[in-house]
Formats: C-alpha cells, sequence, structure tokens
C-alpha cells in the first residue's frame, strides 16, 4: 500500500516493485492508499500474504488500516506485515494491537543514518488480559552485506515466556467440597472419584501454563439452564468471560459457532447399567429338550414291550405275584435307577431285569447329564443396546446427578425422544439417586442405572463378584463420543495449546488442530444442525 503527491514518479516505483517482487516469485498487488482501501477484498486469504505498508506517505489514515485488520482479525498466521515508518514512536502509536498474538508476524522497518534499515520485530501475547507491547531488534539491511538477523530461534520459541499473564479458565465442577479452594480440589489426589471431566482438563491446561508461563484465573460453573442447548461452558466462552475451557465437552457442529476445539483428547460414553440374572425356576418344557421327541416315542414304545414280555415272563415261571402293574412298577424303577423286587429265582427272568437294569442306566444317566448341562450352559439373554428394548423392559430407572443429563435427552434420535416420555413420568423425586445408592440397588436386581461408566465402575468393582460383574449390560444413552478441550473464538492462548498438545496422527504444530476444524467446517457447510 503505497501513496504519493506526484504520482508519475511513484507510479514508475510501484510498476519496478511489481516487477522485483514478480521476479521473485511472488504475486503482488499494490493499492494507492489516496483512495478508499477495502481491507477485506483486499486481505482476505485461505494462504499466507505479505502485507506492505509504507508509512511515510503523507496524507493517509494508517490506523483506520490497523483497526479494520484488527476487526477482521488480520494478524495470525496468514498474514506477514511488513511496515516501512519514517520513526519507531510514530510508528508504535499508530498501531492497534488488540489482537497481537504470540504467532504475530509484524516487522517495523526504519532507515537509519548509515544508509542501511533496522527491523524491529512487534507482537503483544494478549492485550485483553493485561500484554505489554513487546518491540525486539529482529536485524538490520545493509546494502553491501543484506540481512543480518539477530533473533534466529522461531517465533514461538523467542516469545514463549508470558511473564505471569492471567489467562481466565471456565468449566463445570459439581462436587467441590465447601471447605476446600477450587485449585486444590482440581489438583487434589486420593479424593472421592468424582469430577473426572474437568481434574482431568485442567492438568492438561496447568501443563500448557507452566510451559508457557501463564496463570490461571478460574471459572466455577455449576447450573446448566434447561433451554440452553449447548451448555454454560460454551455460552461463557462466546461471550469473551473466559479465554479456555477445562471442562472437556462433546464435539458437535453447534459448539463450533461458539467457541473453538483445541483438541480432541478423550473418548466418552454414558449408559444404564443393570444385571442381566438368569431365572431361577425351571421351565416346563425344559425337562423334555435331551432327547428327541421321536426318541421319547421309541422309550415308551420300549417300555410297553418291556412290561409285556416281562408280564408273560413271569407268568410262565408261575412267580408269586405276577401281572401287568408289576411289570410297569419294575420298568418305571429300573430307568429311574430305583430299586425292584426280585420276584423268582429263574434264569429267563433275571437275564430280562438285567437287559432292563442297562437300559435303564443308559437312558437315566444321557438324561440327567443333558439336564444339568443345559441349566449350566442356559445362556444370559442380554438385551440389545436399545433404549427401545431398555423401555419394553418395565425396569426401575434412576440415574447419576449430572448437569449435562437433561442435555443427553434433548438429543433428536428417535429412540431418545421414545425414552424420554417414559422418563419424564418417573417422579422427580426419584430420579436422582447417588452411585452408591445405584450400585446397591443395581446389584439386587430389576433396576437400570444411568451413570458415567468412569464414575461408577470404581464402585463396582468393589462391590460385585466376579459372577456379577459377568451379568453387567449395558444400553447407551451418550453412545461412545470424543471430548475436547476448548477455547473462545479470538483466544489468545489457543495457538500455544495446539503446540503444546499437538492432536495424535497429525504432524506440523501450526496446521494439526486445524485439520480437524477444517473437517468440521466443511460439515456445517453441508449438514443441518446437530
Amino acid at each position: 500500500m503505497n501513496n504519493e503527491d506526484s504520482e508519475t514518479p511513484y507510479v514508475c516505483d510501484d510498476f519496478l516493485t511489481m516487477k522485483l517482487l514478480t521476479d521473485a516469485g511472488m504475486s503482488t498487488a499494490i493499492k494507492p492508499a489516496g483512495f478508499q482501501v477495502n481491507i477485506l477484498r483486499y486481505l482476505d486469504t485461505t494462504r499466507t500474504l505479505g502485507v506492505f505498508l509504507d508509512m511515510r506517505c503523507p496524507n493517509q489514515n494508517v490506523s483506520s488500516i490497523f483497526d479494520e485488520a484488527s476487526a477482521y482479525r488480520m494478524f495470525d498466521y496468514s498474514y506477514n506485515w511488513l511496515i516501512l515508518g519514517s520513526n519507531l514512536s510514530h510508528s508504535l502509536q499508530s498501531l492497534n494491537d488488540s489482537v497481537f498474538s504470540i504467532v504475530t508476524d509484524f516487522v517495523i522497518m526504519l532507515s537509519d543514518s548509515q544508509s542501511g534499515y533496522i527491523l524491529y520485530d512487534v507482537y503483544n501475547h494478549c492485550k485483553m488480559r493485561g500484554g505489554i507491547l513487546n518491540v525486539t531488534q529482529l536485524g538490520t539491511w545493509r546494502k553491501d552485506i543484506g540481512f543480518t538477523i539477530a533473533l534466529n530461534d522461531s517465533k514461538i520459541t523467542r516469545r514463549r515466556n508470558y511473564h505471569g499473564l492471567r489467562a481466565k479458565s471456565a468449566g463445570i465442577v459439581l462436587h467441590r467440597p465447601k471447605h476446600m479452594t477450587l485449585v486444590d480440589y482440581l489438583e487434589g489426589e486420593g479424593l472421592e472419584v468424582m469430577d473426572n471431566w474437568p481434574k482431568f482438563g485442567y492438568t492438561l491446561l496447568s501443563h500448557v501454563s507452566d510451559m508457557f508461563n501463564f496463570t490461571m484465573d478460574l471459572i466455577e460453573i455449576k447450573e446448566w439452564d434447561k433451554n440452553d442447548r449447548n451448555g454454560p461452558l460454551m455460552r461463557t466462552l462466546k461471550r469473551d468471560d473466559a479465554d479456555l475451557g477445562y471442562y472437556p465437552s462433546i464435539l458437535t457442529t453447534d459448539r463450533y459457532r461458539d467457541a473453538r476445539v483445541i483438541f480432541p483428547q478423550w473418548p466418552t460414553r454414558t449408559c444404564f447399567m443393570f444385571r442381566t440374572i438368569p431365572a431361577m425356576k425351571i421351565k416346563s418344557w425344559i425337562i423334555l429338550k435331551p432327547f428327541a421327541a421321536n426318541t421319547w416315542y421309541m422309550i415308551i414304545v420300549i417300555v410297553v414291550i418291556i412290561v409285556l414280555i416281562l408280564s408273560f415272563i413271569l407268568k410262565l415261571e408261575h412267580a408269586s405275584d405276577y401281572g401287568y402293574s408289576i411289570s410297569a412298577l419294575i420298568a418305571v424303577a429300573a430307568l429311574c435307577q430305583q430299586g425292584f423286587p426280585s420276584l423268582t429265582d429263574k434264569s429267563a427272568s433275571r437275564i430280562a431285569l438285567i437287559q432292563i437294569t442297562v437300559f435303564g442306566l443308559l437312558v437315566y444317566n444321557y438324561y440327567s447329564a443333558a439336564i444339568v448341562s443345559a441349566r449350566l450352559n442356559e445362556p444370559l439373554h442380554k438385551m440389545n443396546d436399545s433404549l427401545y428394548s431398555l423401555g419394553h423392559s418395565k425396569m426401575e430407572f434412576a440415574a447419576e446427578k449430572n448437569i449435562y443429563f437433561d442435555f443427553l435427552l434433548r438429543n433428536k434420535r428417535p429412540e431418545v425422544q421414545y425414552f424420554k416420555h417414559i422418563w419424564d413420568i418417573i417422579p422427580e423425586s426419584k430420579r436422582f439417586i447417588t452411585i452408591e445408592d445405584g450400585v446397591e440397588r443395581i446389584k439386587k436386581g430389576g433396576f437400570a442405572y444411568h451413570a458415567d461408566p468412569d464414575d461408577i465402575y470404581p464402585s463396582i468393582e468393589q462391590a460385585f463378584d466376579k459372577q456379577m460383574i459377568c451379568q453387567l449390560t449395558e444400553v447407551h444413552l451418550l453412545q461412545p463420543s470424543e471430548l475436547g478441550l476448548w477455547s473462545n473464538l479470538k483466544s489468545h492462548f489457543h495457538e500455544i495449546s495446539k503446540i503444546a498438545y499437538p492432536p495424535r496422527d497429525f504432524g506440523d504444530e501450526k496446521y494439526a488442530a486445524d485439520r480437524l476444524e477444517d473437517l468440521i467446517v466443511q460439515m456445517m457447510k453441508s449438514s443441518s444442525p446437530v
């Protein structure tokens, strides 16, 4: 951007400048500052853009240029600013550094008495949180020797010290004891296993604050309005009341309109848990299950034949007591492995009794073994992971008191809305109970309890034996999802948080989390809100 009093010489200079930059492989546009400048039209880019501004030209309102560039947040990775000024004090007075950050690439170049130039590196960590403008000599340029750069480290390395700057970090905390400070509670060890999400998020952000030497002022949130779709944390970040969120929140398209995700770092899910207890009563049909129908028919036929033949033998041997009733009793006693009388001492009847005994032994042993095996191997009829099935089960329901439970029930999935009608019927006083009471009622059976598995499983491990744990069934209300730490849309601490914890499977420190953001932006353009 340039301006001129005598237009012709400067037009020639502009032409030579464009030719020089074009020869160097850089596309160039020069806008005289004497005209109104549409900053967004000229500086909007999806690539890296170099901006050269000559502040020595008279009659140009450079302050308005910086104000508009700040309004459109044009001091990030995408822009490299080079300012040619007459003196340092005047150049700094014209700046608007409200959106400068650790990644700002802004250089002021001043001429010196030795027919050369001095270059100054200018940035501000975060003016909104009390940061001051930093001006450091970057290097010099001489016509005979070229550039001499004094700052050889990367921007992040040389600017990483925030000098104790105070950033605001918000999160949802529900179970902090009144006698403990928030910091002590989030950092505490050996306490009750509650508020896992904010404790984990705080630990991660504490590492970032230690790495870059800034302090976190913590904001504690305890309420979630029923009509709030995205939650109080997102509302706090949207209002710029906080720079970072230490409470990991589920990645949804709607939330990308209110805040920026730093990185996804914790898988999560919630579910109703209950015991699937095998039936204690034997079903009538299981008595006949060991043999097929044809086998039962053959056994009956054989028994009838045995009764007839045995009666005939006993009659021929002139037994003291014989008849069809006695023969039938002997056959049934043999099948059931019970004792039976010896009516004669003749060989024919004894051979018949031995054959009946062997037949009864084989049938009885196979039948009893099959019955025992069927009872031992009777499968647990596990419920499908479906809220429809859970609703039809006629079990009693309750849930852990969580700030996000109503948010989960507002999900538009049909099965969630179906279950919500069942849940609304439960009296308000019976909907929420403690984890300890929930575990005890799960143990008794016929009861489904909703909780975060990270919260409830430590209690289950202590209260349940191995058999009970094997009988546990889960039906998800929140399907397996991924949580992320968030910052507000204008946060000056977003970039350093990404750099401190680059997402898995990504490389470059700058574009690592941006790849995830680009994906979500495409989703927002191509689909309706979740």
